[in-house]
């Protein structure tokens, strides 16, 4: 049985000496969900900008993705402005916040300086393109919206003769995705469904038929909610008491109990059945049903004080057992979220591990 607690045993003590500094919520205790999720990304946004600066080595694309239903949602592409020879590769990345919170603006810092880094140091002289496509929020819109969304934003650009592909000079074949929480959420759902679409084209076309690959080619997953809190497996754990959700019951900035408020936004008055819908709880899908060689190989960043650790962790041994290529990354005694702070040696840490992977991704293409 899984026994994760000793990444929690005690705060880094980076954070504890950043949390000193932190300014009280500059929001007040009667503010509705909604300015409190406007005041989040202003904040975001301002602070991210002013530590990642505007890169000038950056061409930002801003256009919409038609989504079902007939409607659109924003999205932003970032390519190097002086990319070398050949088709870019596409990184598709999702962002955080409880599928309530991120916008443009909120995301855009990180972005261009993920595309601009990348490309300064990438071994090929290739470099890489950044897309962020804006899903619509929470409460306003509920699942599936989100999982639906993002897996029209990876259709648009990875289908075989993708227009707008061919249009911004990206290699529809060569197409990763990834995110931090709701983010990696969303990007293990497009995965799990780009498996589904073909493991429904093997049998509809028998067993004598070329085997397809699929399009998603790596993924590169932060803090990954994998499971409804409901139908978290504890039976899979030492004990229920040594299990994240219980020892980071009150853990900074992501408490079970905001957890909970995420969640119940997301899926309001779930169902069991939507509960366990996979495009929410891949960690319940039995082993037998996935396909190692339909399935990418898939990174994890994972934090030791955070309650969705453990999901994260199993997910990732899920995926070893069926023999995915997995990396795993742990940051002991720093809480969800903590890469949100830039200025932390911890999250120049998580940067640079990102572009190791991405470069290890890129290198088996």
């Amino acid at each position: 049985m899984a026994d994760y607690s000793q990444y929690a045993i005690a705060p880094a003590a980076e954070w504890v000496d950043l949390q000193k500094t932190l300014p009280p919520p500059a929001v007040p205790p009667t503010a509705t969900v909604f300015e409190i999720r406007d005041a989040f990304n202003a904040s975001r946004a301002k602070s991210h900008r002013e530590f990642y600066g505007t890169p000038d080595d950056v061409q930002i694309d801003e256009f919409t993705i038609p989504i079902p239903g007939g409607s659109s949602i924003p999205a932003r592409l970032y390519r190097p402005k002086n990319a070398g020879k050949g088709p870019l590769p596409l990184y598709i990345r999702y962002h955080s916040g409880g599928w309530h919170l991120g916008s443009l603006e909120s995301e855009a810092p990180y972005c261009a300086h993920l595309c601009s880094t990348f490309t300064k140091t990438d071994p090929t002289g290739v470099g890489i393109a950044v897309l962020h496509p804006v899903y619509h929020p929470t409460p306003e819109h509920a699942f599936p919206t989100q999982p639906d969304e993002s897996w029209a934003a990876f259709e648009l650009f990875a289908s075989e003769g993708s227009a707008l592909a061919a249009k911004y000079g990206l290699d529809a074949k060569n197409v990763h995705l990834g995110g931090t929480s709701a983010g990696a959420n969303l990007a293990i759902g497009v995965a799990v469904r780009e498996m589904r679409r073909i493991q429904k084209l093997q049998q509809e076309q028998g067993a004598d038929a070329r085997k397809p690959t699929s399009r998603v080619k790596g993924l590169i997953l932060t803090a990954p909610p994998t499971v409804h809190p409901d139908l978290f497996p504890y039976h899979l754990l030492a004990n229920r008491e040594s299990s994240s959700f219980v020892q980071n019951a009150d853990a900074p900035i992501l408490p079970v109990s905001r957890v909970n408020d995420f969640v119940n936004m997301y899926v309001p008055n779930a169902s069991e059945e939507t509960k366990a819908d996979e495009r929410l709880s891949f960690l319940i899908i039995p082993d037998e049903q996935f396909d190692k060689d339909l399935w990418p190989p898939t990174t994890f960043h994972v934090s030791g004080l955070d309650p969705l650790r453990d999901e994260g962790l199993l997910f990732a041994e899920k995926l070893k057992r069926i023999g995915v290529e997995t990396k795993v990354t742990i940051y002991d005694g720093f809480p969800h979220g903590f890469n949100l702070f830039p200025q932390l040696k911890e999250s120049a840490k998580w940067r640079e591990a990102k572009l190791e992977e991405l470069r290890w991704l890129l290198s088996k293409q």
